[in-house]
């Protein structure tokens, strides 16, 4: 099935008119103001390939395991993990995949993958050090999970429901039949002749398969939240519901399923039976344990939180493996199941949301583990030297010289020494009054975007005891601050850019408070112009010749909510809820698309130099594009659907 990105889209109407006709007034007056000195135009930039050639981390949803090795999901490539020491799994083997792997399942040296727009691969892992592709089908919908038995593989499809395969020649599946359902096919678990679907708010189905090209619905039961896993054991099945808890049906009667008992677990995602004892992830709890062996009154026994959501679970002897998401994958003790204990973490590049090139080491900022420091001196195989987990929540980095400057959320500044990348130790910190979410550094002070405190102008010189130099609060839910010739702009969730004078750092002046039509997440200034990730108009691009004065002459709101953006030459680089997006911006009253790439998850942050585009994808974790020949003029490139 071919796709590709539709990226012009016709104008909304409705609540949108008022906030165009104001934007109309805006460009307007920015136009009139600009008048008397008129923009040149340059010629029109050409388009550019972007080539993936690189990937690192990604959204750990997905585990499976052989008895010998540990098969996950890294965001979009299979990764094979070795953890005959479980305090310290090493990743032994990794196969990129066109799509972020949604699940697995491993059998007779195959893993089967279900690989969201991608539908289904088969990867043999004979050699696990050098997991190869065999063959794939790329399903209507999207491939959410996929179970195995014999020469038959079912795969979960969203909307379009079942398909079952013929693997036996693994290079070419065939399709068998397909069993349609309206309902978010989510999950599919093998008993004999049966298939039990996780069919989300239409409950649990269950599928007659011995004929696969006539599947046929035998029974269905509607439980009271979102069935979204299931473990079979015949004639009970195990239902991890959503909101509803862990819910235990009687199957009995295939034709008329009934609920025997239920018990809450959170928001539960998916579980595994093992030994009388239920082992269910919730998305936000972690890990419950339920003992199950009375199935009429089920007893929760334990709870293990874990540092991100929990999405899938499997069990091999006395351990227990599982999917942490942004987390990476936990390797758990449950010879007590009363007292779960982590033995190890495979830890990854999850959720990024600041980057920061110096020279070929990439500097991240991880949601769930701090500042994560990257070798991209071969682009095409970025390599994780070190990692130092942060107290807060990492949103932004700045590095400077040996020094990292860390936006460390609630947790304020973090003062990292990075002369060692393969050692980053803390140097200082400084707790801002609020939480901390954009950093920049000019000499020895640190300017700190501070969403309730404001701005925040810290004296860095000595990093062992950083001190407050200046501070305003005249700019609310502050999310980013560049600075240029003694002026610092903050941008923020209800204004931007707030222009304050700071030639007196200790006594910061407005110079123009902002406007809510611009407000962004963060920005970036080049001579007199600034271009604004905005939150609801995609690109803005201001003219700051009079700071005292700002005014919009250009824009491009493809996509809506933008959240960060680099400018090369007359290339602006955006980074928004669907992809990355770049404009042609020799002519600023007029940006006009060149190309775009659409990612698993938003992109939250980028890197551009002279070539190359580094992007940090909510669920596929780093990507890297090579920006390769321009093509011919009026010519947008719609590249193929990349989730991951």
């Amino acid at each position: 099935m071919s796709r590709f990105l539709v990226a012009f889209r016709l104008p909304r109407v409705h609540a949108l008119v008022v906030l165009g006709l104001v934007m109309g007034l805006l460009f307007s007056f920015g136009a009139m103001r600009s008048a008397a000195a008129p923009l040149t135009q340059e010629p029109p930039v050409l388009p550019e390939t972007l080539n993936l050639i690189g990937t690192l981390g990604g959204s750990v949803v997905a585990v499976d395991s052989d008895g010998t090795f540990i098969y996950i999901g890294e965001g979009s490539g299979l990764a094979v993990i070795q953890a005959e020491n479980p305090a310290a799994p090493v990743r032994i083997g990794r196969l990129a995949l066109p799509n972020v792997v949604e699940a697995v399942a491993v059998a007779n040296n195959r893993v089967y993958v279900a690989a969201g727009l991608a539908g289904l691969q088969i990867v043999d892992v004979t050699t696990p050090t050098a997991p190869t592709l065999l063959g794939s089908f790329d399903t209507p919908g999207i491939a959410r999970d996929v179970a195995v038995a014999g020469d038959r593989a079912y795969v979960a499809d969203s909307a379009p429901g079942l398909h079952v395969f013929d693997v036996s020649d693994p290079t070419a599946p065939a399709l068998l039949g397909s069993y349609m359902i309206p309902s978010n096919i989510t999950g599919v678990h093998l008993s004999g002749d049966r298939a039990y679907l996780s069919a989300g708010a239409a409950g649990m189905q269950i599928i007659d398969t011995s004929d696969p090209a006539n599947l046929s619905l035998i029974g269905s039961i509607d439980t009271s939240g979102s069935t979204l896993g299931i473990a079979v054991a015949e004639p009970l099945v195990y239902v991890a519901d959503g909101a509803g808890g862990l819910q235990i049906v009687d199957v009995s009667n295939a034709a008329n399923p009934i609920v025997r008992s239920s018990i809450p677990v959170g928001i539960a995602d998916a579980l595994i039976v093992n030994n009388g004892t239920a082992y269910v992830t919730s998305r936000e709890d972690g890990l419950y344990v339920v003992d199950v062996t009375d199935p009429a009154n089920p007893l929760t026994i334990a709870e293990l939180d874990t540092s991100d959501r929990a999405t899938d679970i499997t069990v091999v002897g006395n351990q227990l493996y599982l999917a942490d998401e942004g987390g990476g994958l936990v390797i758990m003790a449950i010879d007590n199941p009363t007292a779960p204990t982590v033995l190890g973490s495979y830890d990854i590049l999850g959720d990024a949301l600041g980057l920061q090139l110096s020279g070929t080491i990439l500097y991240a900022t991880d949601r769930n583990s701090g500042l994560q420091i990257i070798d991209v001196s071969n682009p095409s195989a970025p390599m994780m030297i070190a990692g130092l987990d942060t107290t807060g929540t990492a949103y932004d980095v700045t590095v400077l010289g040996t020094r990292a400057y860390v936006a460390d959320g609630g947790d304020g500044l973090q003062i990292i020494d990075v002369s060692n990348p393969a050692a980053p130790a803390l140097l200082g910190r400084f707790d801002t009054p609020g939480s901390a979410r954009g950093v920049t550094v000019v000499d020895d002070l640190a300017y700190v975007a501070d969403y309730f405190g404001g701005l925040q102008i810290i004296d860095v010189s000595n990093p062992a005891a950083p001190t407050l130099r200046g501070s305003s609060t005249d700019v609310e839910l502050a999310l980013g601050v560049r600075v240029q010739n003694d002026l610092a702009y903050v941008v923020g969730e209800l204004s931007s850019p707030v222009i304050f004078n700071v030639a007196n750092p200790a006594a910061p002046a407005v110079v123009n408070g902002g406007s809510p039509l611009w407000n962004a997440r963060r920005l970036q200034i080049v001579g007199d112009r600034v271009y604004l990730a905005g939150q609801t108009g995609g690109l803005h691009i201001l003219d700051i010749s009079d700071p005292t004065m700002p005014a919009q002459i250009g824009g491009l709101n493809p996509n809506g909510a933008a959240y960060d953006v680099r400018v090369q030459g007359n290339r602006a680089y955006v980074a928004d809820l669907l992809g990355l997006r770049v404009a042609d911006i020799s002519n600023p009253r007029a940006p006009r698309p060149l190309s775009a790439v659409t990612t698993a998850g938003a992109a939250r942050a980028l890197e551009v130099n002279a070539e190359l585009v580094y992007i940090a994808d909510a669920r596929a974790g780093l990507k890297i594009f090579q920006r390769g020949p321009e093509t011919a003029p009026d010519q947008v490139i719609f590249l193929p659907l990349i989730d991951g």
